[in-house]
């Protein structure tokens, strides 16, 4: 099941695939977001649905989100990758957070349907490898135990997009 993919039509959905697998972007980070895009991604809301015992706050904030007047107390990948103060740090240091802001939108599916119908692949590929680093700095902080900070994120962003 696609996470979110309620409203898409079909031919919206095809063109999102399309999209993601044409983008000139190193092929983990195409998997990667096909993941999130598909609501597989190992988030915590996954985990507990699947019964796996996790603490359910966000790494970086410590918060769940609110969600239809009530809160939902897990990470999800909307709040990973732009609802917690930490992602919205990153986007903002990127001068990025008005291109991307996501208050209007349930799921990441949803999310990028608008967003590449308004950007250039390019732009779209940059988002991308931001979306990759703001996973892998929220892994860091959840396996490791070592909390990036924005610049560092910011710095492998820009290392990753020049090679």
């Amino acid at each position: 099941m696609v996470e979110g993919g309620i409203g898409l039509s079909s031919r919206d959905q095809s063109q999102i695939w399309k999209c993601l697998w044409s983008l000139k972007i190193p092929e983990k980070v195409k998997i990667f977001w096909w993941r999130a895009l598909r609501g597989i991604l190992p988030t915590k809301d996954n985990l507990i649905r699947k019964k796996l015992s996790t603490p359910s706050s966000c790494n970086w904030c410590d918060e769940g989100e609110f969600y239809q007047q009530r809160i939902i107390l897990f990470e999800r990948s909307m709040h990973c990758f732009f609802h917690c103060d930490f992602a919205k740090e990153v986007w903002s240091n990127l001068n990025l957070w008005d291109s991307v802001s996501s208050d209007i939108f349930y799921s990441s599916l949803s999310w990028f349907s608008s967003f590449i119908g308004s950007n250039s692949c390019d732009s779209v590929s940059f988002v991308v490898i931001v979306l990759w680093n703001l996973w892998n700095a929220r892994n860091t902080r959840e396996f490791q135990g070592r909390r990036k900070s924005v610049y560092e994120v910011v710095s492998e962003i820009a290392g990753l997009w020049e090679s």
